[in-house]
């Protein structure tokens, strides 16, 4: 397909997700900017900080899509709305491909009504929500038409569903719709964040790092991560595992190659920003890309470290079965098919891992006694984190 990029502006709740959802399932080879996504691999930002830092990370993993020529879908929030929209523009007009504004709204009454399930829907599933009540809803509204560009094509989500929308933006950037649309597919939301709080040193003031955990599958990267992040502020993660459900049509294989280059360029964005890594490394990193991230500590001078996280095969197996269950009940999309797809990568990981490194077994260590390690090995004050609701291993 022809390269282009797409900002859609809109309200929340207005039916952007929806929409970039529908076209994704559609077609393969599509890049999804959502900072509203991206957001939550920054420890502290929903305390109010790194607004401009992130927005400038998420410029910078647009400018990687657009290199390694993945067309750019982008849900415009309020920022790119109101400021950096001009950005977007110059990066895809320098790749010489099309660029196309939309916005996409509807009557603040049934907003209200659809935040009204979004906010039970986060309850029922755990996730993070930043918009509060009604009145915050409001406040986002007159904000939008404050700002909003009355020159462009507007779609109203209360009278077009998102297929209709997706239609008219095919014929608009010139995608050819598919003879059978693959309404299956799904792309995996962002990783739910922990509903902790947080008691003890702040991180503000520590020095930067980049980590690498590596390990199988199940074997608590994640789980550590967001753990580290909930009682530091400072943190980006870069999960690659999240990073490629950005890309339409990955979950059958193509687009690896340029997904790891895409989560390599978010990790020197986010350390130029001043934030420090903590790298969940898969399979690609462990065995082909992790001198990239070593290389990027050396150009910025701070320091580097690895370790390994694991656990006995069964015990990951139960963890994926768990795992599995979950996926079944929120509907999110999951790669590790069964128990023999983890063991082949259990196998692959045994053959790469490195010996001479720090290693962690997550069936003996808590995951308070490995952040404690962590913090230790990095130079984190430590920190004590309250439990609202225990995290769970795999």
């Amino acid at each position: 397909m022809k390269q282009f990029g797409i900002l859609i502006y809109g309200p929340p709740c207005s039916g952007k997700s929806a929409t970039v959802e529908c076209l994704m399932a559609k077609h393969s080879g599509l890049f999804r900017v959502c900072a509203d996504r991206i957001k939550w691999f920054a420890s502290g930002y929903a305390g109010g900080g790194y607004r401009k830092e992130v927005a400038n990370v998420v410029l910078g993993v647009a400018r990687s899509a657009l290199s390694q020529n993945l067309p750019l879908v982008v849900e415009a929030n309020a920022t790119i709305l109101k400021r950096m929209w001009p950005k977007y523009r110059e990066l895809v007009e320098k790749q010489d491909a099309a660029f196309f504004e939309i916005n996409l709204e509807a009557p603040f009454e049934l907003l209200a009504v659809r935040l009204e399930q979004r906010i039970a829907s986060s309850m029922s599933r755990g996730n993070k929500i930043t918009l509060k009540d009604a009145a915050d809803l409001r406040r986002r509204y007159d904000d939008y038409l404050a700002h909003k560009k009355p020159r462009i094509p507007t779609f109203d989500s209360s009278v077009l569903s998102p297929d209709d929308v997706a239609v008219e933006i095919e014929a608009m950037v010139g995608l050819a719709p598919p003879r059978v649309a693959d309404t299956s597919e799904r792309i995996r939301p962002a990783k739910s964040w922990p509903r902790h709080h947080v008691s003890g040193t702040a991180s503000a003031t520590m020095k930067q790092f980049v980590i690498l955990l590596y390990g199988p599958p199940c074997s608590g990267k994640s789980a550590t991560a967001l753990f580290l992040m909930v009682k530091h502020s400072g943190l980006f993660r870069v999960s690659p595992d999240t990073v490629k459900w950005f890309v339409s049509g990955y979950g059958g294989g193509p687009f690896r190659k340029k997904v790891s280059q895409v989560a390599v360029d978010m990790a020197s964005n986010a350390l130029t920003q001043g934030f420090s890594l903590i790298v969940e490394a898969n399979a690609t990193i462990l065995k082909k890309t992790w001198p990239k991230y070593k290389a990027l500590s050396e150009q910025n001078s701070i320091a580097y470290f690895e370790i390994n996280l694991e656990a006995p095969l069964d015990l990951l197996k139960k963890r994926l079965a768990r795992r599995i269950a979950k996926s079944l009940v929120s509907g999110k999309k999951h790669t590790l098919r069964d128990p023999e797809d983890l063991e082949r990568r259990y196998k692959a990981y045994l053959a790469y891992r490195k010996d001479s490194i720090q290693t962690f077994d997550s069936s003996v260590w808590s995951l308070d006694d490995i952040a404690e390690k962590i913090e230790q090995m990095v130079g984190l004050p430590r920190a004590t984190v309250v439990q609202q609701r225990p995290v769970e291993l795999g």
